[in-house]
């Protein structure tokens, strides 16, 4: 397997993720490694480049040359167009729990076969998830 170098602060970093994503879906059995914390971060990026996209795709047509190529700054990213705020956070994790936060209207936890929490999309369906991260992944997909 290929080995990437990191400096200290992203060590710390992946570790206090890691440390994070364990203590919210694994309980005191499971074990999470530094690469299942990185892997979470390239998921979440892709989630992401693929949101950005879209967004410049929509927006191409009706904003000017200068707007355009802001679009797909990283300031824009979690601006008002993506739904959130201009101070949103830059840590995943907190970016994460706050789009819980922002629609915990759309989602509850339930007792169910389905699934453990329900999520009312906008169409007035309802999926159902198993963890919080997939309700993280419908919220990100249809909000």
């Amino acid at each position: 397997m290929p080995e990437i170098d990191v400096s200290a602060e992203q060590s710390e970093y992946l570790e206090e993720l890691r440390a994070a994503l364990a203590d919210e879906h694994l309980g005191a059995y499971g074990t999470m490694r530094t690469r299942d914390a990185l892997q979470y971060l390239i998921d979440r990026h892709e989630a992401t480049r693929d949101d950005a996209l879209v967004v410049e795709g929509d927006e191409a047509g009706e904003a000017s040359s200068d707007e355009t190529e802001t679009v797909g700054d990283d300031e824009d990213e979690t601006g008002d167009d993506a739904g959130g705020s201009s101070d949103a956070p830059a840590n995943p994790l907190q970016a994460a729990q706050q789009l819980l936060d922002e629609h915990d209207d759309v989602w509850e936890e339930v007792d169910s076969d389905s699934g453990k929490y329900a999520v009312t999309l906008p169409d007035g369906s309802t999926e159902y998830a198993r963890t919080r991260d997939d309700v993280r992944a419908l919220l990100f997909k249809h909000y």
